[in-house]
């Protein structure tokens, strides 16, 4: 069964990339190679996977060609915001204000990447604040390539997914989406 708005199997657990409307370099370049050596044949612990990365209009023609032979990477400029949250199994984000809250109103689990350069490192704190409640885990920019795919492999675990997904609906902001 296909998602009428954004074209992805509703049977498969979806990963959303998300680096702000304007897309971050940082994600859109080391991210493709994580999961690519995680997920490689677009499993993650027996489950059948797809990811909705959103580049930012000015990163799409680069990552395209380097997912290109992945089937189940779906690479957009831009994407509906409420539509790809409410498909989102486990998300790999910045850690932005914004976008912390729009992942607790729709209980979605974060693998955090704050931006270094943001003011007071206020980033760094917010996904620090998100790791301790549960609803996610933090990895810090410079250690991306090191420890992303650690990172994907332990949150895709479906009892450690439920608990995230559980302690996002917790936060403020957060909804009552079902588990499940």
């Amino acid at each position: 069964m296909q998602d009428a708005g954004l074209a992805l199997d509703q049977n498969r657990l979806t990963l959303l990339v998300m680096g702000g409307s304007q897309g971050s370099l940082a994600l859109n370049q080391g991210v493709p190679a994580a999961l690519r050596n995680v997920l490689g044949s677009g499993e993650l612990h027996g489950e059948l996977v797809q990811v909705l990365h959103s580049t930012g209009p000015r990163w799409l023609e680069e990552v395209r060609p380097v997912v290109a032979d992945l089937p189940w990477y779906h690479v957009t400029g831009f994407v509906d915001a409420p539509a790809a949250w409410s498909v989102a199994d486990l998300g790999i984000t910045r850690a932005g204000t914004g976008t912390l809250a729009e992942a607790a109103f729709y209980g979605v689990p974060l693998i955090m990447v704050p931006l270094p350069e943001s003011a007071e490192n206020h980033q760094l704190h917010n996904a620090q604040a998100v790791q301790r409640a549960g609803a996610g885990r933090l990895v810090e920019q410079s250690g991306l390539a090191a420890e992303l795919g650690g990172r994907v492999l332990e949150c895709g675990l479906p009892g450690t997914r439920q608990e995230m997904r559980r302690a996002a609906q917790q936060r403020p902001c957060g909804s009552r989406r079902p588990v499940g």
